[in-house]
């Protein structure tokens, strides 16, 4: 799916947005300091990441705390544990909680890449996951405006595909530069659809990394370093 993140090459990540002509001011709410922003080789749900979205034909770029809290979740500590991480696409249009975001609030989150587990018996095994050409990927999300005009995201997810079929059943929708436009702008559900039922996998190559990675105060290159190449499906190196 996308359990972590890689944010920590900000100079590529600036440059690959100038080149697509997007907004870098990211503006921020004001009790959201610099120190709050995601910047590491671990980011972990819960944290506040820079995201890009449309409004009246514009690209904006904001920083947004990755969980939306549902608006019919009753709680006065707002405590992560009742934030959604992630959506489904299948069924995005359905649920009350994603129906009315996906209509007009939908953003794409650039990372330099993501982490995933695989689950064997009791190991869980880190793999990550970054672009093959770019360096920069985008991440299919939505975002909501909570109490005080807070604002909140979520990765949107569809079935794996090939590449991480093996590792977990389930994998974030990258968006195509090309597409971003259309993801941004676009109101025809259709079209909309079709983009999330694309997860662009072939965008991307994956190897395995040290279990390091799990613990989330563990940060740094290390994190990405391949522990070995996977030539062939987890399926076959099991037996």
């Amino acid at each position: 799916m996308c359990g972590r993140m890689n944010i920590s090459d900000h100079e590529g990540i600036h440059e690959f947005l100038i080149d697509l002509k997007l907004p870098l001011d990211w503006l921020s709410p004001p009790e959201v300091k610099q120190k709050d922003f995601a910047a590491g080789f671990n980011v972990a749900p819960g944290s506040f990441l820079k995201a890009i979205y449309a409004v009246e034909n514009k690209f904006h770029s904001t920083v947004m705390q990755w969980g939306i809290t549902p608006s019919w979740t009753a709680t006065k500590e707002n405590k992560l544990p009742n934030k959604l991480m992630y959506a489904r696409a299948e069924t995005v249009w359905q649920k009350k909680s994603f129906a009315n975001l996906i209509e007009k609030q939908r953003v794409v989150i650039p990372i330099n890449g993501f982490y995933e587990w695989h689950r064997e018996s009791n190991v869980r095994q880190p793999f990550y996951f970054s672009p093959r050409k770019t360096g920069v990927c985008f991440l299919a999300g939505l975002f909501s405006i909570v109490e005080n005009n807070k604002l909140q995201c979520c990765v949107l997810t569809n079935v794996a595909g090939d590449l991480m079929a093996s590792i977990h059943h389930r994998s974030p929708v990258i968006i195509d530069p090309e597409s971003l436009h259309e993801w941004l702008f676009e109101s025809d559900f259709e079209k909309l659809t079709k983009i999330m039922d694309n997860t662009n996998e072939s965008l991307l190559r994956t190897f395995e990394v040290s279990s390091y990675v799990n613990n989330t105060r563990n940060g740094g290159e290390s994190c990405i370093i391949p522990l070995k190449t996977r030539e062939e499906p987890i399926q076959k190196k099991l037996f």
